[in-house]
């Protein structure tokens, strides 16, 4: 448990890092780049860093992030279905749950 513990905390650190070596990177960047690409992102940079949408941004940019993180670690794991056992029960137990304890629709079983 410990041991997670530091990995989790170390790629949300590491995470954190990067947001912020990039941030500073392009605010140190930026003015050096010419024509229509250097004013937009002097644009771009301008609004991120604004407070208000800065926290906007970062929420958005938080979200995606978890979202990412979470589909990649499901797509990993892939586990999250539970199977039924239907040996061990008998067999009015099984009519009673019929085809819906296989998985199969109501309306494809009568069919």
């Amino acid at each position: 448990m410990l041991n997670e513990q530091k990995r989790q905390i170390g790629i949300a650190a590491t995470i954190m890092l990067a947001i912020t070596v990039v941030i500073c990177g392009l605010l140190l960047w930026v003015p050096y780049v010419k024509g229509l690409i250097g004013e937009w992102l002097a644009l771009i940079v301008g609004v991120v860093t604004t407070p208000f949408f800065m926290e906007g941004s970062f929420a958005i940019f938080g979200l995606t992030l978890v979202l990412v993180l979470n589909h990649l670690r499901q797509k990993e794991t892939r586990d999250e279905l539970v199977d039924l056992d239907l040996a061990g029960l008998d067999g009015e137990t099984k009519r009673e749950l019929g085809d819906d304890a296989l998985g199969v629709p109501k309306e494809e079983a009568k069919r």
